[in-house]
């Protein structure tokens, strides 16, 4: 099996890419899983349980060898927290040779980590024959530019043609960008399984049109077990929030489902520690689910980000004012390094240079703003070209 292995780009032998020596590894620790690979914490808790009680894996093995693939810390996260099972792998035996294999059918590595990353279970695949048709499948099909040209390639694989079609039939568009995630949804649940979850949804009050909305949204969310789904709405509630606004919430952003009890209680205790009170915390979580799934450290990231980059503190607060935040939470998740510092960065030579006519009261209006209306009020507005820029390369800085 893969006798084409050896035709693999890589001249690295796996005995160079997985540490004999487990003393010298890493211990699995749910903190390790957690810092290192950025899997959720409840997450990993499942997932060293599992492995724990099998006496012949090692884990260590696995994140080893998909690093010296050049796959991402956030590429193995997405992978493992897909399928964990594959940690339970071995490494050198089984998941180095089928790698080498893939690897030797692609010309960028780059597209083999890019499907490998979305359809996992690839690498779990006994068959050869089944490995290569599925990864062909997965190449081609984010090649195709038309409709007909779609329907071509699926004609192609009839083993998933029938699973294309149906996900077809829930309304989803074939060019959509989630439909490889809804196909895999589709091959890996049974007909009774998939019932048995949209059952769930209704029983909590959800109508089954909206679930299929939110399964267009997040096709993935299907996947999420009867116990998380009800610990996650149960959680909401407890912290205040009344049956509606929970549906509501899982209606905009459905991937939110999945967001542990931990992380959704810890969120809002150390919201309400940075001085809003429990309606304004409640209020950001309608208005922006997502950033129930915001981390402490992602957000004491962002405050000293903008300190490391020598803003005073009173300019921290007014970037991101109290108002701001609750009105508009999605000012939290903006890139710091690629859309907030280059906006205050020309904010500050403008202040500096007293060429502001008006005094900026507030950041949060200059932040939400799109790139090119930032550039037009505040860059290409002004007569003298060197400044214009000046104000330019200040803004296009390490982009």
């Amino acid at each position: 099996m893969y006798s084409l292995i050896l035709l693999g780009k890589r001249s690295t032998d796996a005995d160079d890419v997985i540490p004999r020596d487990a003393q010298k590894e890493p211990k699995l620790t749910v903190s390790y899983l957690v810092d290192s690979v950025g899997i959720p914490i409840k997450f990993a808790e499942s997932i060293l349980k599992e492995v724990s009680s099998k006496d012949k894996c090692n884990p260590n093995s696995v994140l080893n060898l998909l690093r010296s693939y050049d796959f991402t810390d956030s590429q193995i996260s997405s992978i493992i927290t897909t399928d964990p099972e594959l940690l339970m792998e071995d490494a050198e035996n089984s998941l180095c040779p089928k790698l080498k294999f893939l690897e030797s059918r692609e010309i960028l590595s780059s597209r083999l980590n890019d499907i490998v990353t979305r359809v996992p279970k690839i690498l779990r695949m006994e068959e050869e024959k089944s490995m290569i048709t599925y990864y062909d499948f997965v190449k081609t099909i984010t090649l195709t530019s038309s409709r007909s040209d779609f329907y071509k390639v699926c004609e192609l694989y009839p083993y998933i043609e029938s699973s294309i079609r149906k996900v077809i039939e829930m309304g989803f568009d074939p060019f959509a960008p989630k439909i490889f995630d809804a196909t895999v949804v589709v091959c890996t649940l049974s007909n009774e399984t998939l019932e048995e979850r949209v059952n769930i949804y209704k029983t909590l009050g959800f109508d089954v049109r909206d679930v299929w909305e939110m399964f267009k949204k997040c096709p993935t969310f299907l996947n999420i077990s009867e116990k998380k789904i009800t610990q996650s709405f149960e959680t909401l509630k407890k912290c205040g929030l009344v049956e509606e606004e929970v549906i509501s919430m899982f209606q905009k952003s459905p991937q939110c489902i999945d967001f542990s009890e931990l992380d959704i209680t810890q969120n809002f205790e150390f919201l309400k520690g940075c001085g809003l009170v429990e309606e304004e915390v409640l209020s950001m979580f309608k208005r922006y689910p997502q950033c129930i799934g915001f981390s402490e450290k992602k957000i004491l990231n962002a405050v000293e980000t903008f300190l490391g980059q020598g803003f005073s503190k009173d300019e921290v607060m007014m970037m991101v004012n109290r108002e701001g935040v609750v009105s508009i939470p999605v000012v939290l998740e903006f890139s710091m390094e690629k859309m907030i510092v280059p906006r205050c960065n020309v904010i500050k030579a403008l202040t500096s240079k007293r060429l502001l006519k008006t005094e900026v009261s507030s950041m949060f209006s200059v932040l939400i703003c799109p790139d090119e209306v930032f550039l037009e009020r505040y860059v290409s507005k002004h007569d003298d070209q060197e400044l214009v820029d000046e104000l330019m390369s200040i803004f296009t800085k390490d982009q």
